[in-house]
């Protein structure tokens, strides 16, 4: 008797034949989507073979013939913002564990710059207007997903992408005038 989930064999080798010929009608598009949200191509190749590798482990997932092609959309594009979940994560750890391995003793100056830049960032992030100040914050400090900070703001993640892309532009114009400030320049000045 087979596992639940899994298919006699004379089943098993006719849906991986199915399996074969959606994964040969729908990798380009697939692929396409997939690079969309990844932004390179060996990723997401990688998301497409893991979609239907899922397929292929779990049978039982197989969607109905009519359904195909949004199940393969959304299954792509679900994985693809994982994968990119994933390396973030990797990425935060990666930086945290490198915080902790302290490579030299830091200086005074080195404290006092470090000290005087967080101080500069946090004023203002704080001047921000209160939707910019909350979008960034839950998405660069907290580290919310889109859809998380969308939800919690009750706003669409684009616009979340759109008030996040305004409050960087915003820290980035004040942040070059404290620059300049420190340097002793006067700000009009070039």
């Amino acid at each position: 008797m087979s596992e639940p989930g899994s298919l006699p064999f004379f089943h098993r080798e006719a849906f991986r034949a199915h399996v074969d010929r959606m994964y040969r009608r729908y990798q380009a598009e697939l692929h396409r989507l997939a690079f969309r949200v990844v932004k390179a191509p060996d990723p997401a190749d990688d998301v497409v073979h893991e979609v239907f590798r899922r397929i292929l482990e779990h049978p039982e997932h197989l969607p109905v013939p009519d359904m195909e092609k949004t199940y393969l959309h959304r299954a792509t594009y679900r994985e693809a913002l994982h994968r990119i979940d994933r390396a973030r994560a990797r990425l935060q750890r990666t930086v945290r564990l490198q915080g902790e391995l302290p490579v030299h003793a830091p200086t005074p100056a080195d404290i006092l710059r470090a000290t005087a830049v967080k101080e500069a960032l946090e004023h203002a992030v704080s001047e921000l207007p209160p939707r910019y100040q909350r979008a960034f914050r839950l998405r660069y400090i907290v580290g919310s997903t889109r859809g998380d900070a969308a939800r919690e703001m009750g706003i669409s993640a684009k616009a979340v992408d759109e008030e996040v892309r305004r409050a960087t532009a915003m820290l980035r114009e004040q942040l070059r005038r404290v620059w300049l400030e420190w340097r002793g320049d006067a700000v009009g000045e070039r």
